[in-house]
């Protein structure tokens, strides 16, 4: 978790030189259904026990820095 800031600066430079004609545009909407099903995934894999519940709480803080207003964050249950 700590190596996230420095993770987060090396994602953002490759991210960088990605030609812009590779690059979408998802509306709010969209993003928000596929925060919802990805997230519904991973709930259920984890309950599989297919991912790892420790693994899951650092990915999910990780993106709740990124943005914390994902709807996620204010949720238990991942």
């Amino acid at each position: 978790v700590q190596q996230l800031p420095k993770m987060f600066k090396k994602i953002q430079y490759m991210e960088a030189d990605i030609p812009a004609k590779y690059k979408l545009t998802i509306s709010k909407e969209d993003q928000l259904t596929y925060q919802r099903l990805l997230r519904d995934g991973r709930i259920e894999l984890t309950k599989r026990g297919i991912y790892d519940v420790d693994m899951m709480t650092v990915l999910k803080r990780a993106r709740c820095t990124v943005d914390r207003t994902n709807f996620e964050c204010s949720l238990a249950g991942e």
